[in-house]
């Protein structure tokens, strides 16, 4: 009987507390009318970021709503390591610490800067996963997204420009990393029982259920999985939900204060909405970054199929 205790004990302290720093929702979204009164700010740094596969057929990124004043653009594998389907690294896999580091400093930024991201023309999960490289090399507190994106920015009537802004010179950081938001297979595979992880799946259903496996190897979703309808997050104007809605959203879906929560998608872009939700509510969350493009390669890891967890 003692072992048994002992068994669940362990199990219970698997997960370690994730050190992430207290995050508000005034600090992590801005209005476009905040962000209009600042394009002055000295240690201002505007990234506008797009569609992920913009910056894979070289498009120009003209676009015919311009751009926020002073913006560079910013493109998914500008913080993502290359692609490799014959070695199997997983797609928009963050890169090595010191390659990441260095990638984020040829956009100006340093420790003293004040980063805002915006989408133009695309999900807001392009924004997020930007986001979640900053947060991961521990920059967060520094970091906030333009609620809404570029349509709000138009909507509320403020100045565009045709071209991107000058380029910076190379900014500076020394990194504080944040490892453990960043959630690897193996570790997640050995925390599958444990009653004190919040595993979410926000692919579409017919993924999670395994109706449609795409050229991945195989179908379905990680056991204890539960699916999260992406959308649910957003009101009709593309900008994100009220605290309190988004609350409802994660309590509906089971999640328990003091849990640790983890989400994962197609690659690992889709989940870090519901990250950068988790951050602003306070909660601890991870992402695993290799998502269903890393799980569905390796054949040691279990699978399940149909519409529940």
């Amino acid at each position: 009987m003692r072992l048994g205790f002992l068994c669940i004990a362990v199990l219970l302290m698997a997960i370690p507390a994730v050190s992430q720093k207290p995050l508000e929702r005034a600090d992590l979204l801005v209005t476009p009318e905040w962000l209009g009164e600042h394009l002055s700010d000295h240690d201002l740094v505007i990234l506008e970021v797009d569609d992920a596969m913009d910056a894979a057929r070289g498009h120009s990124h003209d676009k015919t709503t311009g751009h926020v004043p002073g913006a560079q653009y910013i493109a998914m594998s500008d913080v993502s390591a290359p692609y490799d389907r014959e070695h199997k690294t997983p797609a928009l896999e963050l890169p090595a610490d010191d390659v990441l580091v260095k990638d984020l400093e040829r956009f100006g930024i340093s420790n003293s800067s004040r980063v805002i991201i915006y989408a133009n023309e695309g999900a807001f999960s392009n924004a997020t996963r930007i986001f979640f490289a900053l947060d991961y090399v521990g920059l967060g507190d520094r970091v906030s997204i333009l609620d809404g994106g570029m349509a709000q920015w138009v909507a509320a009537k403020q100045k565009t420009v045709a071209d991107f802004g000058p380029k910076k010179d190379a900014g500076h950081i020394t990194p504080h990393f944040n490892r453990d938001v960043k959630v690897q297979a193996d570790w997640l595979s050995s925390q599958l029982k444990n009653p004190k992880l919040s595993l979410y799946d926000f692919r579409s259903r017919e993924w999670y259920t395994g109706e449609t496996s795409g050229q991945l190897p195989r179908a379905g979703h990680i056991p204890g999985a539960i699916y999260v309808e992406l959308r649910d997050f957003f009101k009709q104007d593309g900008s994100l939900r009220s605290n309190d809605e988004l609350k409802a959203i994660f309590r509906s879906a089971g999640y328990k204060d003091g849990n640790t929560m983890v989400t994962y998608c197609f690659v690992g872009q889709r989940a870090t909405v519901p990250y950068f939700a988790a951050r602003m509510l306070g909660y601890r969350v991870r992402l695993f970054d290799g998502s269903w493009d890393e799980w569905s390669r390796r054949q040691d890891l279990p699978v399940v199929t149909g519409d529940k967890p």
